[in-house]
């Protein structure tokens, strides 16, 4: 009995351990995160610039390091992006329509699925970071300083922090 205990016991350890090293090994195959700074720039290249009004599909923390660098104002946010694009076309039409509604001039979702490129989705940057202007998009722009940051793995040499500022862009 009790060397069946020692076995079962060591069965559910290795079990564990296998599962452990997995996932380790899963956490490693994964790309980095992305620094804001280089989504910033990304989203800059894009056209979203200062004292723009912006509305953001996913979690709020993946959004408000960019917004802080771009000094935009997040005035609405869909918090699961996951929930938004698994709704219909039409559903996610109706989304868009109600934050053109807010007053926001673009929306922004950190991971854009390919079929929602061909709906008007542009993508932004290396990342699946995407944009969708409300209303009439910007010009388009030379990559500027999203190619410099990404050429560079960060911020560009001698770009100093950005400002404190009094006012939070997210207000």
């Amino acid at each position: 009995m009790r060397r069946a205990a020692t076995i079962s016991l060591a069965l559910v350890t290795i079990a564990a351990l296998t599962r452990l090293v997995g996932d380790r090994l899963e956490a490693l195959r994964q790309r980095p995160p992305t620094p804001p700074w280089a989504i910033a720039g990304a989203l800059q290249d894009s056209g979203v610039g200062p004292g723009m009004r912006v509305a953001t599909i996913g979690s709020p923390a993946r959004h408000v390091p960019w917004a802080r660098l771009d000094r935009v104002r997040i005035i609405a946010e869909v918090p699961k992006d996951s929930s938004f694009w698994a709704k219909s076309p039409a559903v996610q039409d109706s989304v868009l329509l109600a934050l053109e509604h807010t007053g926001a001039q673009v929306v922004v979702s950190p991971e854009v699925p390919p079929a929602a490129v061909k709906r008007g989705w542009r993508l932004a940057g290396a990342d699946d970071y995407g944009v969708f202007w409300l209303g009439a998009p910007p010009p388009e722009r030379a990559p500027g300083r999203a190619a410099a940051l990404n050429a560079r793995g960060g911020r560009p040499r001698g770009d100093p922090a950005t400002p404190a500022s009094h006012h939070h862009p997210t207000a």
